[in-house]
């Protein structure tokens, strides 16, 4: 939906009647964009578990409070019920953190041969005695009665759609020679979560080298975005590595330079750095190296392609990442007018052009 609203012109989606959309966490402004493109639909959020037949809660999107930091997960659907427990399986009284757990006509029997696991994930009320099942979430009820999603009560995050256990990534990286300890987490940003990770050890590690030993043992999906070398952990108030902490001081450092040698490079720099928000990008920076990932990819090249008026594929930042790279993966195009395209980057600078929030909706 992030895509297909990105990629509309405003109203060109008038025919959607209903959005539902799902996955945990839904950027807070992306309600206002679906607006945009569809303004009769009505928008649904939607969570729950596959343990529980999926989806066992909705909310309905209508206007978003400015004040959210969230969209709230909802209450549960008809033959559902959701419960918000403590340690010792009491009630949480409203506005107070607990574990999620789902119970009603959804859950499942359990795991398949696996009873230590079913009696682990699967117990019963200690008032009702329904079984219920519990989903390692968090959540708390707000004032209304609707419920906040909090996240993950461990270490497993999911990031573009991958559930991923933050301990596996990071027992591989302690596998890779000079490396003394790890740490993984998700990176959340306007383009979604990405993984990045945090490691200490021998002088010399280079985090792109490490990337690539761990990826002849990890799925891709489980390799992280960015690696960064620490000197030392932050803690939390009780000794343990405080991951916020790690996450909030951590931007990718910009390695690659290079000066713009026209206006066309000076262009698609301004293009690499507003949809990474930054400030300014090198001609050789890598753009997945700064924190990009496809979810941004999608939107640059979207960009790109209105600005310029291309039909670029997405693969193409992917095979070239720098704007050195990417200007090259262009020009070597038959259908591609190198001249014209530099005639248009001259005008839009000379009128001082600025990309605005918009920029990435195709015109």
């Amino acid at each position: 939906m992030e895509l297909a609203v990105a990629a509309a012109r405003p109203g060109a989606l008038a025919s959607l009647r209903l959005v539902m959309l799902s996955g945990d966490w839904i950027r807070v402004g992306l309600p206002a964009d679906i607006a945009r493109a569809c303004p009769d639909a009505k928008v649904i959020s939607l969570g729950g578990a596959t343990e529980a037949s999926i989806w066992s809660i909705l909310h309905e999107i209508g206007d978003v409070d400015p004040a959210w930091t969230s969209i709230p997960y909802g209450r549960p659907t008809a033959n559902q019920t959701f419960h918000i427990l403590d340690k010792a399986m009491s009630p949480c009284p409203i506005g107070v953190p607990g574990d999620l757990h789902i119970g009603g006509v959804g859950v499942a029997m359990g795991y398949w041969n696996a009873p230590e696991l079913t009696a682990a994930s699967f117990v019963d009320h200690p008032e009702t005695g329904a079984r219920i099942y519990r989903t390692g979430d968090l959540g708390r009820y707000l004032p209304d009665g609707t419920i906040e999603f909090l996240g993950r009560d461990d270490f497993q995050v999911k990031i573009q759609g991958f559930r991923i256990e933050l301990g596996e990534v990071e027992a591989a990286l302690r596998q890779c020679t000079g490396v003394a300890d790890a740490v993984a987490a998700a990176e959340v940003g306007d383009g979604g979560a990405r993984l990045v990770a945090f490691v200490r050890g021998a002088d010399g590690l280079d985090p792109e080298q490490l990337r690539a030993d761990v990826g002849r043992t990890l799925p891709a999906y489980m390799v992280p975005s960015s690696v960064a070398v620490v000197g030392s952990w932050p803690l939390t108030g009780n000794g343990k590595v405080d991951r916020a902490a790690l996450v909030r001081g951590h931007l990718p450092v910009a390695e690659g330079g290079g000066e713009p040698r026209d206006a066309l490079d000076e262009l698609l720099a301004e293009l690499w750095a507003d949809t990474l928000d930054r400030d300014a990008v090198g001609t050789r920076d890598s753009f997945f190296t700064l924190g990009g990932q496809s979810l941004l990819a999608a939107r640059l090249v979207l960009a790109i392609n209105a600005v310029l008026d291309l039909e670029v594929p997405v693969r193409a930042l992917f095979e070239a990442p720098t704007v050195v790279a990417f200007r090259d993966w262009l020009e070597v195009k038959p259908e591609v007018d190198a001249d014209a395209l530099l005639g248009t980057a001259e005008a839009l600078l000379a009128d001082g052009y600025e990309m605005d929030d918009d920029e990435s909706t195709a015109r």
